[in-house]
């Protein structure tokens, strides 16, 4: 959840920008990204009205749709990753349902989820998608259950610390950093990068020695720590690829290329096993 009072500072910087990078896969580091595919189907009972494969026409008298068992059919035919089929109807429903629980003022998480619990509700009626997805399967939670997970995550008050160093142009630097604090009365409330820091900004020279001092000013400007990882953006590239893999994690910080100083109370359970 974001409060409306939100500070976002010095996200100009060439930092936040890697930082984007570093979390979307690289092709020449983790290889070739498959190509995401979907395919939308709109349907009157068993005639297909209009067909898209990634935006691109298709010419829909060459598809036979009977109903939502063709879908898999369909979507292995066409090479597509994921298929969405729905009757022309089913859109207009969708929005009159949400329509009737929105309000311009509430915060963005809640319209989010009322937008998603009126798509799920239409989901294996008007609506069908191919593979299901945990859509299907689970309902869509409360605001007020998102907004217990996100304080569980990252407390009121408290930081979160992330930096990534590299080596370029024969020197160190800091690829990526974020600083993001939960405000007290939930909501978050800060966004920044190292450059916030100023003068006191991490030294890359001997950022595992110093990762002390930055999160002794950071907590005393800006709030207590509950999560704080320093790493090699080498390190990170590798382990974003993997799908976050916790037996790799745990590889990269014996061997000193990830540094987790401050670890809350849901990641020493996930990590228990392995440190």
């Amino acid at each position: 959840m974001i409060g409306r009072d939100i500070e976002v500072v010095y996200l100009a910087d060439d930092q936040f920008h890697r930082l984007l990078e570093l979390l979307a896969p690289r092709q020449e580091e983790s290889g070739p990204v498959p190509e995401t595919k979907l395919l939308v189907v709109i349907h009157e009972a068993d005639r297909v009205v209009k067909a898209t494969l990634s935006g691109k026409r298709l010419n829909p008298e060459g598809l036979r749709f009977s109903g939502p068992e063709d879908l898999a059919g369909l979507r292995e035919e066409t090479g597509a990753s994921v298929a969405v089929a729905f009757t022309p109807d089913a859109i207009r429903t969708f929005l009159h349902q949400a329509e009737s629980e929105l309000t311009l003022d509430a915060p963005f998480l809640d319209q989010a989820l009322i937008l998603l619990r009126a798509f799920r509700a239409q989901v294996g009626t008007r609506i069908h998608v191919d593979p299901p997805g945990p859509l299907a399967a689970l309902g869509v939670p409360t605001p007020a259950v998102v907004r217990r997970l996100l304080r569980w995550l990252l407390p009121p008050g408290r930081v979160a610390v992330f930096y990534a160093v590299e080596q370029h142009e024969g020197d160190r630097r800091i690829a990526a950093s974020f600083i993001c604090r939960q405000g007290r009365r939930g909501g978050v409330d800060l966004i920044t990068t190292d450059a916030y820091l100023g003068e006191a900004g991490l030294d890359v020279r001997q950022w595992k020695e110093d990762a002390a001092r930055v999160n002794a000013w950071i907590t005393e400007h800006v709030g207590r720590i509950h999560l704080a990882v320093y790493g090699e953006s080498s390190a990170f590239v590798e382990l974003f690829a993997s799908g976050v893999n916790v037996d790799l994690l745990a590889e990269l910080v014996e061997e000193g290329r990830i540094l987790i100083t401050h670890r809350p109370l849901w990641l020493r359970v996930l990590l228990s096993a392995r440190f």
